[in-house]
């Protein structure tokens, strides 16, 4: 099954071939920092300064006896070398025994094989785990990656499970719950499933993705923590959904203003309807789940959800295979030109 990206398609994308004046899709994609809501809020961020740079000293090597005549130390410097040496392998570590415990500061020197700036950084979880009053805290390191990633749990008297990540110099909580992790979060940090675990991807639609609903306003989806890109005056926007503060090819979802209303909202890879609609579905599984559409005549199965919005499934894919999916407003185009 071929791989296309549907957002090169936005000019004519649920149009019914009326031209487009689209963003630049760098503007359409999303990333960042968003936190899920569980039985329990996840902790706030904490961060603590990079580790300083080691430095190298030179070798230095004697020459003779010391007989009082002996030639002085001679400082031998790095010869160089005329091409770069390959970066080191990154290691990753699985504690034994569900992890090391850290239940007082002492206990991070357990923690061998990873730095000493996140050896710092758990401690200082630990001393927030104190400070809250829990009579037994308590941080337990369960997976490290020297790629910038770990896994564990955090929480000696009501805890949760962590991921942390190391950005730009400085280790943080990522995301931290006590349910399954979120695909799209993952994917966000880049943090392999094969490390963090199981996870799932939301649903897309019917009413809302991200608390964000066709039809909004640009107050409205910044009220709902989105983000608009570009002029107020201009009559197609990006949007950054909520929680992020990037844009990136790997999110699961885009969206766009068009003349002041969300107009579009665009499901990615692995992102699935209710129904179990995703990209790679046949035309088949699509007419069964959703019997009331209709194929337009751009190849695209139209499905009425209320009064204002409908799905835009494109069946462009080889072997009539869903290509893409979104969310959309009914009976108007967005980012006409």
């Amino acid at each position: 099954m071929s791989e296309h990206d549907p957002i090169h398609d936005l000019e004519s994308f649920g149009t019914g071939g009326v031209t487009m004046t689209p963003i630049a899709p760098s503007d359409v994609r999303r990333l960042g920092d968003r936190r899920r809501t569980r039985r329990r809020a996840t902790v706030a961020t904490v961060s603590v300064a990079a580790v300083l740079a080691a430095v190298v000293p030179f070798v230095l090597t004697s020459g003779g006896h010391d007989d009082g005549d002996s030639a002085p130390p001679i400082v031998s410097t790095p010869t160089q070398s005329t091409s770069p040496s390959p970066p080191p392998t990154p290691t990753e570590i699985t504690f034994p025994n569900g992890g090391i415990q850290v239940n007082a500061l002492i206990d991070t020197d357990k923690l061998e094989g990873t730095t000493e700036a996140f050896k710092t950084f758990i401690a200082h979880v630990w001393q927030i785990d104190a400070d809250s009053g829990c009579a037994s805290p308590q941080v337990v390191v369960q997976k490290y990656s020297s790629r910038g990633y770990a896994r564990g749990s955090v929480g000696g008297c009501s805890g949760y499970v962590a991921l942390w990540v190391l950005r730009e110099g400085r280790w943080a909580e990522a995301l931290g719950t006590q349910d399954e992790w979120q695909c799209d979060d993952l994917a966000r940090f880049a943090i392999p499933q094969s490390f963090a675990g199981d996870c799932y991807w939301p649903p897309f639609g019917p009413h809302a993705v991200d608390g964000l609903r066709i039809g909004m306003t640009p107050e409205e989806i910044t009220a709902a923590g989105g983000t608009v890109l570009g002029d107020p005056g201009d009559d197609c926007r990006g949007v950054v959904m909520p929680g992020f503060t990037k844009v990136s090819q790997q999110d699961p979802f885009a969206a766009l203003v068009s003349r002041g209303r969300l107009a579009l909202v665009f499901a990615g890879k692995d992102v699935r309807t209710p129904e179990g609609v995703a990209r790679g579905s046949t035309e088949a599984e699509v007419r069964a789940a959703f019997p009331q559409g209709h194929l337009n005549s751009h190849n695209y199965w139209i499905v009425p959800i209320d009064a204002g919005s409908e799905y835009s499934i494109g069946l462009n894919g080889a072997g009539h295979l869903v290509s893409e999916i979104a969310i959309q407003t009914t009976g108007r185009q967005y980012c006409v030109g």
